[in-house]
């Protein structure tokens, strides 16, 4: 899980399809927004994102153990 800005998040959901020859863009990230996180799991190269209120609620999405209602 790592921290980036926001101009590598956009490159990594422009370009998530590219994983096999961009190896930066694979991989758990998340970016801070003003009252939210925005977290992105490219790690199987399709660049799901979710926003969450927390960094605990994004640790547990990046880590497998969110459960969609």
């Amino acid at each position: 899980m790592i921290l980036i800005s926001k101009s590598k998040a956009h490159y990594i959901i422009e370009n998530y399809h590219r994983t096999n020859e961009l190896k930066d863009i694979k991989g758990s990230f998340y970016i801070k927004e003003k009252d939210s996180y925005v977290a992105i799991d490219n790690t199987t190269g399709e660049a799901w994102t979710e926003e969450f209120k927390t960094l605990d609620e994004v640790r547990i999405f990046l880590n497998g153990g969110y459960v969609y209602e």
